[in-house]
């Protein structure tokens, strides 16, 4: 289930890692595999916007379902576990490395020291436990499918997880697709508690915090300093919601928004010229005309 949510959900992440507005880039974390070299004071009032036609329902990652949620989780939070921008193959997130016992019953997660979360708590084995060792215990049906055959999942130590399950599966080494969430946050809820928790900002420990959302209108991001793959190349993205696709190319032609989602076919040729006074320049990483454009000042895309 988790790689059929890669698709759409994850073309803006894709272009924020392609044009450099993020450090690294793998489907789960959104994040392309580089060193960071800016300093968080090299973020400070850079600002990417970007257009879609649909809206946020929530923000509780319990809940999410469309394109624009996962966008939003895939910014804000992190798997333990994540997918390989090559080959969707698992790769080092939060965990770093992870074993099996011979009888295959027993697997064991080796978390990254020195994350921390967008509150600067740090972020330890016990978060991941907690976060998979609930959806067990309160059988959060829509990603219960990850956990197969699981008798318990505990932290040890602040640098381990121990999975144990009744018979033999890969289900830890596979990526579940379930974002890690803040144990001295979420800890006290009971599952209606949590599914129904909503509160801005948002605390994870993925490249950028959510700080603000008008329904109908935008939600902001502002970079997280800390984040363990490095800081972010910009200060704030945001996300701005169109009522129709013509008013979002617009937009994106008169150079109000840098990355227009979704554009529907028969407005693909209109948003791809330029509008008077803004020339075209070179397309960056190999992105085809068609998709990215520049206008005189700042960077624009049409995405197909």
């Amino acid at each position: 289930m988790g790689l059929m949510r890669v698709g759409r959900r994850f073309r803006v992440i894709a272009f924020l890692a392609t044009v450099g507005v993020i450090v690294t880039g793998s489907f789960a974390s959104g994040a392309l595999a580089q060193t960071a070299t800016s300093s968080p004071s090299s973020s400070v009032g850079r600002t990417f916007t970007i257009g879609v036609l649909e809206d946020l329902n929530s923000i509780n990652p319990f809940r999410a379902l469309s394109a624009t949620e996962y966008e939003f989780l895939n910014l804000n939070y992190d798997l333990a576990v994540q997918f390989s921008d090559k080959d969707l193959t698992p790769t080092a997130g939060l965990v770093t490395k992870w074993e099996h016992s011979p009888d295959g019953l027993t697997w064991t997660y080796t978390i990254r020291t020195g994350a921390t979360w967008q509150d600067g708590q740090p972020l330890t084995a016990s978060d991941v436990a907690f976060t998979y060792d609930f959806i067990v215990k309160n059988k959060i049906s829509a990603f219960s499918n990850y956990f197969p055959f699981t008798q318990s999942v505990t932290a040890p130590n602040d640098t381990t997880v121990v999975w144990k399950t009744s018979k033999p599966t890969m289900a830890p080494e596979f990526p579940p697709w379930v974002y890690i969430l803040p144990e001295h946050i979420w800890g006290g809820f009971s599952k209606t508690e949590a599914k129904n928790y909503e509160r801005i900002p948002v605390v994870g420990s993925g490249p950028f915090q959510l700080i603000e959302w008008k329904k109908g209108q935008f939600w902001k991001f502002r970079y997280n300093s800390h984040y363990w793959k490095g800081t972010p190349y910009v200060h704030t993205v945001i996300f701005r919601k169109f009522d129709n696709a013509e008013a979002m190319v617009q937009a994106l032609k008169k150079g109000e928004i840098d990355f227009a989602d979704q554009i529907p076919a028969d407005l693909v040729p209109d948003a791809a010229r330029p509008a008077r006074h803004h020339g075209q320049r070179p397309c960056p990483h190999g992105v085809r005309p068609d998709e990215l454009q520049y206008g005189a000042e700042r960077p624009a895309s049409a995405d197909l």
